[in-house]
């Protein structure tokens, strides 16, 4: 029986870094701070979180590919085994 977040904010620094809020949701504000890479040097897609050096356990990091970026939204999109998921976002 909970409720869902009204709001949910992000920042990504350049420095590799991001920050999501969840605000409004019946749990309270939730915030996830985590770091972020390039996949390559083309700059279309990212590693969000995670580590994904050689011999590393952990689960591979979600790799977030941009949809389209400018100065007032941002979509980006992410495969899951039930197909693709899209996170947009408005300045």
């Amino acid at each position: 029986n909970c409720t869902p977040a009204k709001e949910v904010l992000l920042s990504i620094s350049t420095y590799g870094t991001y920050t999501v809020a969840f605000n409004g949701s019946s749990e309270g504000t939730r915030v996830e701070t985590d770091t972020w890479r390039w996949s390559d040097d083309s700059q279309t897609a990212f590693y969000a979180g995670g580590d994904e050096t050689e011999g590393n356990d952990d689960d591979d990091p979600p790799f977030i590919t941009i949809v389209s970026l400018n100065d007032t939204d941002a979509v980006f999109s992410e495969e899951d085994a039930e197909g693709t998921i899209y996170y947009t976002f408005e300045r």
